[in-house]
């Protein structure tokens, strides 16, 4: 992680740019090493431990959501794999992860709201109608 030069005319497109970075994450999946790297520009001054914590945070929130849409609505077992049907279904998913979070008439978990609006036309009506007002 860097402070950008000041007389750089190559970062002169991004105003307000001030740090620019690269991120490597290796991590243990299934017994393999498995390494990512991704470069990054930001407006924040050149502060490597806040700059850390900050893309540790995201990625925690990601990898949150990668959890419940797996337990919730199964997600890694899904058998789609042609064409634009994986990405499809994702955003599907997405769109019901958000109306059952925020959902607030029907009380317990997410899977048992949707088990729920899976066996009962009217409450999954309920569960519609309330996302749906304003």
């Amino acid at each position: 992680m860097l402070p950008v030069p000041k007389h750089t005319k190559v970062f002169s497109r991004w105003l307000g740019i001030k740090t620019i970075g690269a991120i490597i994450r290796i991590r243990e999946h299934g017994g393999k090493l498995d390494e990512s790297q991704g470069c990054f520009i930001t407006s924040l001054p050149c502060m490597f431990r806040k700059t850390r914590d900050i893309l540790r945070s995201h990625w925690s929130i990601d990898n949150s959501q990668h959890y419940i849409l797996d337990v919730t609505l199964t997600e890694d077992s899904s058998r789609i794999r042609k064409g634009t049907g994986p990405e499809n279904s994702s955003v599907f998913r997405r769109l019901a992860l958000t109306i059952l979070q925020q959902d607030a008439y029907f009380k317990g978990s997410l899977r048992g709201k949707r088990k729920v609006c899976g066996r009962d036309e009217a409450a999954l009506e309920r569960l519609l109608a309330g996302f749906t007002e304003v």
